[in-house]
């Protein structure tokens, strides 16, 4: 924000998601003047998550895959608050922030992802390694590795993470120990990536079964226990260790917030990234759901928000009508 303009107007940015980046960066590039940005978030950096991957493989290093949000709100003239979002009251248009007061708003932007579903499969939140939080994730995996790479993996979730997961793991374990994992990969869907065309899904078992991964489709995971799974059909499989790839929860204070919630639980916006009750909140990426086109909780749509958020923010404060 320019000091040298009178202020027009609030906007919050609550967590500092792919879409978030790119609304801050388009603010740094362009700024709004008279309009006054605060982004809370729990933590100062990001990781993005398409390059996960190639973290895991050893490609890239902690740094490589993080973004400074300190640095980015900075070029754009924003306020950092570095703590936990507890409450929004949508009505009010305020939101409750870890050990701070209130804070009111105007427009409020929610990019804060989803969190791994460890209800839905009993024992999972015991037993598995969730990829979510990425921090978290990167603390067990260096453990795993620092406890001399143990040999059975097994990795819940058929979809493109799953898959990347898994041939990520395979490659680390080759370079570091010598030798390739026994990773068998447990997908829900009939085949592999079913978001995808059936010739990429055959090309992908291939790469995977190349380098060892076992894949079974069209099973669920019913039940973990220390080293073993229990699936549907009534098999059982040891591990030594366990990643959970597949199901995405919303955050559940999203309940009490008053916004439109999709039946998951997720925030209900339109094409525009509005919700679907109150205009002048906008969310992106996994928190929210398209109701006229729903799409997978995957990084990718989130970085595809981002354009279509800086742009509808900026008509929103401008009085214009937002766009899908």
């Amino acid at each position: 924000m320019q000091p040298d303009h009178p202020i027009i107007g609030d906007l919050v940015l609550v967590g500092g998601g792919h879409a978030q980046v790119a609304l801050l960066k388009s603010l740094a590039m362009n700024p709004v003047p008279g309009l006054r940005t605060t982004l809370i978030c729990r933590e100062v950096d990001t990781p993005y998550s398409g390059m996960l991957p190639g973290f895991v493989e050893g490609v890239w290093s902690q740094q490589d895959i993080h973004i400074d949000l300190a640095r980015l709100a900075g070029m754009a003239g924003a306020r950092l608050i570095t703590a936990p979002v507890t409450a929004i009251h949508a009505d009010e248009k305020r939101l409750d922030i870890a050990g701070r007061p209130s804070l009111p708003y105007d427009v409020l932007s929610i990019n804060i992802g989803g969190e791994p579903d460890l209800a839905a499969i009993d024992g999972a939140a015991a037993h598995c390694i969730p990829v979510k939080p990425i921090g978290l994730f990167r603390q067990q995996l260096a453990t795993l590795t620092e406890a001399g790479h143990p040999k059975r993996l097994a990795v819940i979730g058929g979809g493109a993470a799953g898959c990347e997961l898994a041939l990520a793991l395979s490659a680390r374990w080759q370079r570091d120990a010598g030798t390739r994992p026994d990773i068998r990969v447990f997908g829900r869907a009939a085949r592999l990536v079913p978001e995808h065309p059936p010739r990429a899904a055959r090309h992908l078992f291939e790469a995977m079964t190349a380098v060892g991964c076992r894949v079974q489709s069209g099973v669920e995971v019913t039940r973990i226990e220390e080293g073993r799974l229990h699936l549907d059909n009534g098999e059982t499989h040891e591990f030594d260790a366990c990643f959970l790839v597949s199901a995405v929860a919303p955050p559940k204070w999203l309940a009490g917030t008053g916004l439109d919630l999709d039946p998951s639980g997720f925030i209900s916006v339109s094409a525009s990234l509005q919700s679907t009750s109150h205009p002048n909140i906008f969310a992106a990426g996994d928190v929210a759901t398209i109701t006229s086109d729903p799409r997978p909780k995957a990084g990718v749509y989130a970085v595809r928000a981002g354009p279509v958020l800086a742009q509808n923010i900026r008509r929103f404060v401008a009085g214009k009508q937002p766009r899908p």
